[in-house]
């Protein structure tokens, strides 16, 4: 470790306590007010990791990647803060949607519903993701239709 001419490894002042500075560590990536251009893609990666998570997860975990950005991001930005609420309430959706479809397979009865709910959600759940990251992309809101207002 490299000492300044202060004496100390941090390059503040000494102070006699030996801590930096409150605030002295505000550097990191993801501490305070976001860029326009990271705004848009946070906004993209959160709309397009609704699809991802239901794709890794065989449908369960399509909120997660969304939920994920809001919890990071709620506190940074506005836009960032609604798109991605936004983004999780629809995947929310999409979600029950997906459990009601297996409820409905173990009636045997009902299967062919349960086909054409999954059909739905899965075209839903691609289509709409890839809309509102193009807008996104654009810096323009989305409004998912079908979401659940679980987040703000």
């Amino acid at each position: 470790m490299a000492y300044n001419d202060s004496g100390n490894a941090w390059g503040f002042p000494e102070d006699n306590s030996g801590v930096p500075p409150r605030g002295a560590f505000d550097a990191y990536p993801g501490q305070g007010e976001i860029s326009a251009s990271d705004d848009r893609t946070f906004a993209m990666v959160g709309a397009l990791s609704g699809p991802a998570g239901m794709l890794f997860s065989a449908g369960w975990l399509g909120f997660a990647g969304p939920l994920i950005v809001w919890l990071i991001y709620r506190n940074r930005s506005p836009f960032l803060r609604e798109q991605s609420a936004r983004a999780f309430n629809f995947q929310l959706g999409m979600t029950i949607m997906s459990i009601i479809a297996w409820v409905l397979v173990l009636t045997l009865v009902l299967i062919p519903v349960s086909v054409v709910i999954w059909i739905g959600v899965f075209i839903f759940s691609i289509y709409h993701p890839i809309r509102a990251a193009i807008g996104h992309s654009r810096g323009e809101p989305y409004r998912y239709p079908f979401s659940i207002a679980i987040l703000r």
